[in-house]
């Protein structure tokens, strides 16, 4: 999984907005495909653009279940908002089905 910036222009003022969403890359066919897992909002917390990654990274280890051995290394800022966006994809809808046990492959 990864933090995915978009960005969006105002269309009064024309001043462009950035979004971030939790996406993962998956094979169909020859091409390669991002499939949107979850919209991060506009991630003020973070604004480093390298705890975008150590973010994506622990919301994968939470909703996959992994453990992880430097959990005690990563800022508690970064911890609180992986516990809580971990537990949005779950309940979330994807496609044509509805995911209610964590992310399947």
């Amino acid at each position: 999984m990864f933090v995915k910036p978009i960005s969006i222009p105002n269309r009064k003022t024309g001043k462009r907005y950035t979004y971030y969403r939790l996406c993962e890359s998956y094979r169909l066919g020859n091409t390669v495909r991002h499939r949107n897992i979850l919209n991060l909002g506009k991630l003020e917390e973070l604004p480093d653009r390298s705890d975008h990654k150590v973010l994506a990274d622990r919301i994968e280890q939470i909703v996959y279940k992994r453990p992880s051995l430097f959990v005690s290394q990563i800022p508690q800022k970064i911890e609180n908002l992986a516990q809580h966006y971990a537990i949005l994809p779950v309940l979330s809808y994807r496609g044509d089905d509805w995911i209610t046990k964590g992310i399947p492959l």
